[in-house]
């Protein structure tokens, strides 16, 4: 399965208990494990009918994200509004790479994702 990877511009780790005060105010937000393996914690987030895992790691510098869909764009969104940090989007396949504060909506993310795709394999 493709992974969405966001990490803070400023390549600087998250601060845990901040990144969990922001999930946990989002009510879509269920799921909560602490220390999981590889990570500090994960969650699932569901956003219509589509959902996602979301992982902090261990090091505490990625979140993944599981698959593309709009639930995995929909919490990037929220997080970027969320948090003051710019943050920045890529791929399993490191095939693009986003600023996020640049593209406000999920159908901005996924039009900058098809773009950069696109521009990937040519």
């Amino acid at each position: 399965m493709t992974k969405l990877f966001v990490v803070r511009e400023d390549r600087e780790q998250f601060d845990s208990g901040n990144l969990k005060k922001v999930l946990f105010n989002n009510p879509d937000v269920r799921d909560y494990k602490e220390r999981t393996i590889g990570s500090a914690f994960q969650c699932s987030y569901s956003f219509k009918e589509d959902f996602t895992l979301v992982r902090l790691d261990d090091t505490l510098s990625t979140i993944t994200l599981e698959g593309t869909g709009d639930s995995s764009l929909a919490i990037v969104v929220y997080l970027q509004e969320s948090i003051a940090t710019p943050l920045r989007m890529f791929g399993t396949n490191y095939n693009y790479d986003i600023s996020v504060k640049l593209h406000c909506s999920i159908s901005e993310l996924r039009k900058a994702m098809d773009s950069e795709l696109i521009e990937y394999r040519e």
